[in-house]
């Protein structure tokens, strides 16, 4: 009876510490719908709204506005200078976005990644009627960040969710966890508020962060991962294939101590053009029957960018 108990026992405890099986998560299904390849460098933040995608690059100088067709609507200079690039060493390294509508203003927050001090940690507001850009240093919560257990900060995605926002901290080499960081003050990216970091369990290690988006509608999180051999949150490395996950009922999992995803597809199963591409972020343009359209971007890091839409189905 005694060894019958230790079994069972050790069979629970195998069971807890499993990380999310193939068997429990969303059956999801995607077909390519368009790729456009764009004369834009290095597209790291991508944000729909309103019929419209808002495209940054961690080295590029103007915010552009698209159409759902890939059609350059409006260029915004946010970086004044004569070439199109940044240099590497002082470029602002904006990685994530998202809108957040506040009294009677919507603003889109661009967030710097933090990999490299200062230049990389800097929150850039743009108010969408006065088309006016502020900063703010965000060096002071990129700190708070680190004594919280995040040896290397590399803020790779945000999204607001309800009363929160979150941003995704991308693991390397190193550093082999991927975080996501829940701040109670979405309004003012400061230190001084309540600030938990939260780890995300993902059965393959190689696989880190690299945008978030939020789907208020269904409460759902849509995640991009990417593969890429680099010991830092800085170097660039070889890159693999990536995947698409989501997390369901996001807003009622924000206390969590661990976040484990719910849904996962390869990109590769979804069009053989994917592989070996490294997607940067994802923005979801809505719902359709049976599933969602998303847009991603790619940088290919030769001073262009490329821009998908798959419509999903799960």
């Amino acid at each position: 009876m005694k060894i019958f108990s230790f079994i069972i026992v050790l069979l629970i405890l195998i069971s807890c510490n499993r990380g999310p099986s193939v068997e429990r998560l969303k059956a999801i299904t995607g077909t390519l719908l368009k790729v456009e390849d764009i004369n834009y460098p290095s597209g790291s933040s991508l944000t729909f709204d309103q019929d419209s995608l808002y495209l940054m690059g961690d080295d590029a100088r103007e915010l552009l506005i698209l159409d759902t067709a890939f059609t350059v609507k409006k260029s915004i200079v946010l970086f004044p200078g004569k070439s199109s690039r940044q240099r590497k060493s002082f470029k602002a390294d904006i990685e994530a976005g998202d809108f957040l509508q506040s009294e009677n203003k919507k603003e889109l927050f661009l967030i710097s990644s933090g990999s490299v001090s200062p230049y990389r940690d800097t929150l850039f507001k743009f108010n969408l009627r006065s088309r006016k850009f502020d900063k703010t240093s965000l060096l002071p919560l990129y700190s708070i960040i680190t004594k919280k257990g995040v040896a290397e900060v590399n803020i790779e995605g945000a999204a607001f969710v309800k009363n929160y926002l979150f941003l995704a901290n991308r693991s390397n080499l190193s550093q082999k966890r991927n975080y996501l960081i829940r701040l109670e003050n979405k309004i003012s990216l400061t230190s001084q508020q309540p600030i938990k970091v939260i780890p995300l369990a993902l059965t393959d290690s190689t696989l880190g962060i690299s945008g978030l988006d939020y789907y208020r509608k269904k409460d759902m999180m849509f995640i991009t991962l990417s593969s890429e051999a680099t010991a830092s949150a800085s170097a660039d490395g070889k890159i693999g294939n990536g995947a698409l996950a989501i997390i369901t009922d996001i807003s009622k999992k924000a206390d969590s101590d661990s976040l484990s995803i719910n849904g996962f597809l390869p990109f590769t199963a979804i069009d053989p053009v994917f592989k070996n591409i490294k997607i940067e972020s994802v923005a979801v343009g809505g719902r359709v029957k049976g599933g969602f359209i998303i847009y991603l971007v790619a940088d290919n890091d030769d001073g262009r960018s490329i821009l998908y839409k798959v419509r999903l189905k799960f």
